[in-house]
């Protein structure tokens, strides 16, 4: 068992491995493209800095050319590119401080020696133009000017230079990091990718070998199987023959025992007519043994009614059936048992007819009014009233004794079953009488469940299918 368990623990770590090197690569590669991206960002930076930077200094040309020809030939139109260019340099120089913002060197030399340079350039042509609009002013002071302007054009074209080659240097830099990323990129994606392939074949093959062992485990349970399941077979087939058995005995010796038992109650009865003047407790004897053989005689019909439910061997013939008269018939029953106990019973329902198995229906009621009256005190209420409607056709036994626990109610209709209440007057209860009920409610093809409170009583509520008798 050991031996499997580290079998299992290895392909499990290798499965592990796997997956922590796909999050490995996966965070790699993520970081990769950001770079990458960033690294990107930055080159269209620089090709756009080149791009302002050119232009700017074509702006300055253009603006000192038309300072020059419009001094050259006094004609207005060259103040036209002159002053378009005044007007687009400090856009351009906007432009391209926003190009180098990720660079603090090119932006402290930007603001520090080009942006002054050009102001200074501007300022000196438009001081030319304006000497020469003068013509008070002396050709010296035009000379003059005309120099500085061409030492600050020379300073703009070198700080420009240099500015341009910074950006160069830099262009060359970013696209050295940008392909060492990727080349980085490549080698870890493959590395990984590599090893994931190699983890998963040696996973795979682990596995391919643990399911060739568990395929041949489960042929070996297979072949356990089938000997257990004819174990298993040959020993239900004992027991089933056991319980058939058991079954037939039971039977013929509640049947056996029914007759003897019948005679004894009878002779019984027959001293109570013979002699009426007995004393109390001859009488007294002659009850007691009179109740025990009904008793007895009610278990022995329990049991074979549940022996021939359970053997299927129960015949449901149905007729129809004038319910008000069966009715009565029950009332009949448990008259003297009712007025014995001082329970005050009673029974009522519509003049309808049922088409159902009359001895069936009527070992239901009797059943249930019986209970109803066993676990009754004396004073108490018991009733049996049936009502129908479109459908169906429903019986309730009332009663108001102690009721049923709820935990309890669930086990009602078992066999056998033993609950807390007792009958009231010491009458002998077999557990039987409401799995019975339930058997013929159901053979019937109708329902039976109870409402109960303790302290208040219950309610057993059958109902039944209204049904018409098939034409002949």
């Amino acid at each position: 068992m050991r031996p499997m368990r580290r079998r299992k623990d290895k392909v499990f770590i290798m499965l592990l491995a796997s997956i922590l090197l796909s999050v490995v690569c996966a965070v790699v590669t993520y970081v990769s493209t950001r770079e990458k991206h960033e690294a990107q960002a930055l080159v269209i930076d620089t090709y756009q800095a080149i791009n302002i930077s050119e232009r700017l200094l074509s702006l300055v040309k253009d603006m000192e050319s038309g300072q020059h020809g419009y001094v050259i030939t006094n004609d207005s139109l060259f103040l036209e590119p002159f002053d378009e260019a005044r007007e687009l340099i400090p856009g351009e120089v906007e432009q391209l401080r926003r190009a180098v913002t990720e660079n603090e060197q090119q932006t402290r030399f930007l603001d520090r020696r080009i942006v002054p340079a050009l102001e200074k350039k501007i300022s000196v042509a438009v001081q030319i133009v304006n000497i020469h609009n003068d013509q008070d002013l002396e050709s010296r002071e035009q000379a003059l000017a005309a120099q500085t302007a061409k030492a600050y054009m020379d300073t703009i074209r070198l700080l420009m230079n240099t500015f341009v080659q910074n950006e160069r240097a830099s262009l060359a830099d970013r696209e050295l990091s940008l392909e060492r990323n990727s080349r980085l990129e490549e080698w870890v994606q493959f590395s990984s990718f590599g090893l994931i392939a190699l983890t998963c074949t040696l996973a795979f093959l682990r596995l391919s070998k643990e399911l060739r062992k568990v395929s041949a485990l489960v042929e070996k349970l297979e072949d356990a199987n089938e000997t257990l399941e004819g174990k298993v077979l040959s020993r239900t087939q004992q027991l089933s023959e056991a319980n058939e058995a058991k079954d037939h005995f039971l039977g013929i010796a509640s049947h056996d025992l029914k007759v003897p038992i019948a005679g004894v109650q009878g002779i019984l009865q027959l001293m109570k007519l013979e002699k009426k003047d007995r004393d109390e407790n001859e009488v007294s004897y002659l009850n007691y043994m009179e109740e025990a053989c009904t008793a007895m005689l009610t278990l022995i019909s329990n049991l074979l009614d549940i022996n021939r439910i359970d053997l299927g061997e129960m015949r449901f013939q149905k007729e129809e059936v004038v319910i008000k008269d069966l009715l009565a018939r029950v009332e009949r029953i448990f008259a003297a048992q009712a007025e014995k106990k001082n329970i005050t019973l009673t029974i009522y329902g519509p003049d309808i007819v049922l088409y159902t198995d009359p001895t069936c229906l009527t070992r239901i009621l009797v059943n249930l009014v019986s209970n109803a009256i066993k676990f009754s005190a004396s004073g108490q209420s018991v009733s049996l009233l049936a009502s129908q409607n479109s459908r169906d056709i429903t019986f309730s036994v009332i009663d108001h004794g102690p009721g049923i626990p709820t935990v309890e109610i669930p086990l009602l209709f078992k066999k056998f079953a033993r609950l807390t209440n007792r009958p009231t007057a010491g009458e002998v209860s077999t557990g039987l009488g409401l799995a019975i009920v339930k058997e013929l409610t159901e053979l019937a093809g109708g329902t039976i469940s109870v409402k109960s409170a303790v302290g208040k009583g219950s309610e057993f509520i059958v109902t039944l299918p209204v049904e018409k008798p098939v034409a002949a």
